[in-house]
């Protein structure tokens, strides 16, 4: 009955022990528009959480209260780079690369440039180290 209780109870908590890759993130250079105007950004530090197969990853900035969620693909040509979408109406990308740890974030919505609106666009690339 032990046995039986044990094996249940790591079969119930097995999402907890799981493994996943815990990175810190930081831009090195942020640039985009806000309406027709160029215009730098400060530098934005976060942190990513990737689940064991990099189809997920959770990105959790300071400013925001709550984790992004983003759906990665990898291409088996580019093992080594993943493509990420953000799971919102408003999807902004996010390229990263497993091996050199260096990254591009696209954030951007239609209500900006594309139709005349005041919301920013904003392109940042940087690095990333683990935990």
């Amino acid at each position: 009955m032990k046995k039986f209780l044990t094996i249940l109870l790591l079969i119930y908590f097995q999402p907890v022990f799981s493994s996943e890759t815990v990175l810190y993130c930081i831009t090195e250079d942020r640039t985009g528009f806000k309406g027709d105007e160029t215009v730098r950004f400060v530098e934005k530090r976060f942190t990513l959480s990737f689940n064991n197969d990099y189809k997920l990853l959770k990105m959790y900035d300071r400013e925001e209260k709550e984790k992004t969620s983003f759906s990665c693909k990898i291409e088996m040509s580019y093992p080594d780079e993943l493509f990420c979408t953000q799971d919102s109406t408003v999807p902004y990308i996010f390229l990263y690369h497993t091996k050199n740890k260096k990254f591009t974030y696209f954030e951007g919505t239609v209500l900006g440039y594309p139709s005349g609106g005041m919301d920013t666009t904003v392109v940042s690339i940087g690095t990333c180290n683990e935990f």
